[in-house]
This record gives structure tokens, C-alpha cells and sequence, in this order.
């Protein structure tokens, strides 16, 4: 009985030791290294045409564009962002549309999902955007 005991014991041993992963396995990044990163950001909505997907794209200056669906145009948000513990805050300074959802937002909230994604959250009003909903993942493309 005590060899049974003794042989487990090894093979946990031994199994522990091997899913250690070395020092050449590949790592994912930290949540704690995620940052929002300048450049486009798109909501692929395949139900839609290509030229209606919102858009957000993030300058270095810290100013933003968020383009978005309004079902019967697009409308266009402009302000200032800032990104922070894996948050980016959008101020708005100027939207041109009115009469739509959104129209009266102050505040937009997106979660930094990955390197290349930003996931929609909402805004201040609690109300979505035109077209863009809560959890929306938008990802970066090449300009």
C-alpha cells in the first residue's frame, strides 16, 4: 500500500514539474501592460455594410473621432480621450448629429480587451450610441 502511495506521489510530482512551461514558452501580456494604443479602431458589424461601421480612431495628442451608426446617416463625436488601468475615457467636445440616441452624451466608456481591442461600455447617459451597444469589440486596423 505505502509503494501505491509512493508511486502517486511521483507521478504528481512528475506532473507538476512538467507543466512549469520554460523559459521559450510564449506569454501572453499582463492585464496589468494593457494599453490603449493610438490608431483606428473598427466595429466589424457584418449586418451592415463596411462604410457604416463605427469607427473610433485615437490621436497621439490625446484628441479622439468616434464615427458612429445613426441607422440613417452617420454622425460624427469629437473630443479628448484618456486611457488608464486598461480604461479609455472619452470627453466629448462636439457631436454634429441631434434627434439621435447619444445626442446628449458627455462621457464614453471603452475597456482595453486586448493589445488590439477596445470593448464598448456605454456612456453617462446610459443610453448606446445610434447603432453601437454595450460590449461592442472594436478592433485596430491598419490605416
Amino acid at each position: 500500500m505505502r509503494r501505491i502511495g509512493l508511486a502517486i506521489g511521483l507521478a504528481l510530482l512528475f506532473l507538476a514539474g512538467c507543466g512549469s512551461g520554460g523559459k521559450g514558452a510564449p506569454q501572453a501580456p499582463s492585464r496589468q501592460s494593457l494599453h490603449a494604443a493610438p490608431g483606428e479602431y473598427v466595429h466589424e458589424d457584418r449586418t451592415v455594410e463596411e462604410r457604416y461601421w463605427p469607427t473610433l480612431v485615437l490621436e497621439e495628442d490625446g484628441s479622439f473621432t468616434f464615427t458612429v451608426n445613426l441607422l440613417s446617416s452617420m454622425g460624427q463625436i469629437t473630443g479628448q480621450y484618456t486611457a488608464q488601468d486598461q480604461k479609455v475615457v472619452l470627453t466629448v467636445g462636439k457631436l454634429d448629429f441631434q434627434g439621435f440616441l447619444g445626442d446628449d452624451v458627455k462621457l464614453i466608456y471603452f475597456d482595453v480587451a486586448s493589445e488590439d481591442s477596445l470593448l464598448f461600455r456605454g456612456t453617462d447617459t446610459e443610453e448606446p450610441i445610434g447603432m453601437t451597444e454595450e460590449l461592442d469589440l472594436f478592433t485596430r486596423r491598419e490605416k
